[in-house]
């Protein structure tokens, strides 16, 4: 079920964007035969979704996490190895079927990217062990 809502979120976004013509008419998305030129990539819809800024690079970190927050753009705090707290907006990451349960306290890994104003914008973030010894360098 979380799969078909994130398909109707991408379509949505795209039709608010201009990536593809069409309407939503009594609950139906309805999409014009003809699809305009301009492609945008995958990344740049997910930006629009969440208001930020396309992702700039590939990056990776471990840590545990100290807080969540699911209501404003689902963020979460992650305290890294080097007791540096970042926060991670995982939006995209969420979509995945592989998504794990997460929680103050679990010990994660997250690859994604970090934008121009510095916030980790999560694609993947899979549990890790408690141990620090045994996580992955960060990158």
């Amino acid at each position: 079920m979380r799969g078909a809502w994130g398909i109707v979120a991408i379509l949505l976004a795209a039709l608010a964007s201009g990536a593809i013509a069409g309407e939503v008419k009594k609950g139906a998305v309805v999409v014009a035969p003809v699809v305009k030129t301009r492609v945008r990539s995958f990344q740049d819809v997910v930006a629009d979704l969440i208001g930020g800024v396309p992702p700039a690079g590939p990056a990776q970190v471990s840590g545990v996490i100290v807080a969540m927050d699911a209501v404003d753009g689902m963020q979460m705090t992650l305290r890294r190895r080097d007791k540096t707290l970042t926060i991670i907006e995982f939006l995209a990451a969420a979509k995945s079927p592989e998504f794990p349960p997460l929680g103050t306290g679990k010990a994660i890994t997250a690859i994604g990217s970090i934008d121009g104003q510095g916030l980790f914008h999560a694609q993947i973030i899979m549990r890790v062990s408690p141990s620090q010894d045994l996580w992955p360098v960060d990158q």
